[in-house]
């Protein structure tokens, strides 16, 4: 049976202001839900109309029209090395299309070019280690502003563009945002859905920002890096000095986006749950020797 694509992201629960009280707003099991409001289509409707719209409800239906929106992965943090100040995320749109702050595009480097031909099997190996799960909680304030890890910005009714509103929400939500999204684009890709063709451009730009801040973290500044997307199982190699590292696109999804991109001072090339808390990594040292498999256990 393959694992749903959130199996491993832990329930997220944040608080904003939404009118006059503290809402909840609660990501579990790959959906946003807002917790407080009973009847969010009867708000949607006081909203239409001529209510106030509700932020809470703005939230979520922003939410559902951005699940697949490649932007996302243009605009968000790159990892946990790639801070992200919500005071200079901005979209405009104009004649020639969207515009967006140059730092938010500087992982592209070029043109993607076709898919590489596909690397080798991955490699037999055994280790073991131990991993926890934890709800992670904080709080978020909707009025004339937020303030939240000591930034402080417009709340959502002063912007008009949702996407930048998403981006600005408390927490670790931006981040299941991003994992949404990559996993709707990872099984785009298993189906063979047509809009994939034109999306790699896109694709690629999100997995090689991702995975060469990933590896940067990993190797240090000084490495010389060639991160490529793959249309088979990842691998990981020196040649003549340069690290290639070919990962396929669900890498972000099942690796990335879990928080496993380095693991016990290794690269994490795959990663898969087995019994109930438990998860297999196929991992490669700085050395660049024989991939290993690395398990963890939370009992």
């Amino acid at each position: 049976m393959t694992p749903s694509w959130w199996a491993g992201l832990t329930p997220l629960e944040e608080t904003i202001l939404c009118g006059d009280a503290n809402h909840r707003l609660r990501w579990s099991e790959g959906e946003l839900g807002t917790p407080d409001h009973d009847d969010p289509d009867g708000e949607r409707t006081l909203a239409a109309l001529g209510g106030q719209p509700m932020p809470c409800i703005q939230i979520l239906d922003a939410w559902q029209r951005h699940r697949a929106d490649l932007d996302v992965l243009l605009l968000a943090s790159r990892g946990a090395a790639d801070h992200l100040d919500p005071r200079a995320i901005g979209v405009t749109g104009g004649p020639g299309g969207l515009n967006v702050p140059a730092r938010a595009v500087a992982a592209t480097f070029g043109s993607p070019g076709p898919w590489p031909a596909p690397p080798g099997p991955p490699w037999p190996g055994a280790v073991s280690g131990g991993q926890g799960a934890f709800v992670s909680h904080s709080h978020f304030f909707y009025g004339g502003g937020f303030s939240h890890g000591g930034v402080s910005g417009p709340g959502p009714h002063q912007n008009d563009e949702p996407l930048p509103m998403l981006l600005r929400l408390p927490g670790a939500l931006p981040d299941r945002l991003v994992a949404t999204v990559v996993a709707t684009w990872a099984q785009r890709i298993a189906d063979d859905d047509p809009r994939v063709t034109a999306a790699l451009p896109a694709l690629h730009a999100a997995l090689y920002g991702r995975a060469l801040t990933a590896a940067r973290g990993w190797l240090g500044g000084g490495a010389t890096l060639d991160v490529r997307l793959a249309a088979s199982p990842a691998a990981a190699r020196r040649t003549d000095g340069v690290i290639a590292i070919e990962l396929p696109f669900s890498w972000l999804r099942d690796v990335w986006a879990r928080g496993f991109a380095t693991l016990a001072g290794r690269f994490c090339l795959t990663a898969q749950p087995g019994p109930p808390g438990d998860w297999t990594f196929t991992t490669v040292a700085a050395d660049f020797g024989q991939p290993q498999k690395v398990t963890l256990r939370t009992w």
